[in-house]
């Protein structure tokens, strides 16, 4: 159990290198965002939120909003100033219930956490609903490691 332990360990450790890779590379600037909310497609005019990051990942206070464009769950951000290459995703709505074969009778929120320097396209789903949380946490523990506390 402990070797299971330390092998998730370490995929952790090397999946939060391979998000911090890019640092030195920021793509600052008017940006434009484009991907799918899923968990099944979200309804169209469900909305979607990006939140500006710093390079910490600490939120700016900026935020800019759309909406789910088809029922494919499709959204897109055209030229939205971010100031460095992180942004926060938030998809909020209605969606297709797969079992059901008809649209969920409640709400569901799905975030996402990515890094834009060589992509535009983000997909909010499970996935990286589940991952955001942990990618906020071992980021916090590295920076706290850097800072020498």
């Amino acid at each position: 159990m402990k070797s299971v332990n330390g092998f998730i360990c370490i995929i952790t450790l090397v999946g939060v290198a391979v998000f911090f890779s890019n640092c030195e590379k920021s793509k600052t600037g008017i940006q434009s965002v484009t991907g799918y909310a899923q968990k099944g497609p979200f309804i169209n005019g469900s909305s979607v939120t990006a939140y500006d990051l710093q390079s910490n990942l600490a939120p700016t206070g900026k935020s800019y909003n759309t909406q789910i464009t088809d029922y494919k769950g499709a959204f897109e951000l055209e030229d939205i100033p971010l100031s460095s290459n992180y942004v926060s995703l938030k998809a909020d709505g209605f969606y297709f219930n797969e079992v059901t074969g008809k649209q969920s009778s409640a709400q569901i929120t799905l975030y996402a956490l990515s890094d834009i320097s060589d992509k535009t396209n983000i997909n909010i789903n499970l996935l990286t609903h589940l991952e955001k949380a942990r990618v906020e946490y071992l980021t916090k523990i590295t920076f706290i490691q850097i800072k020498g506390h």
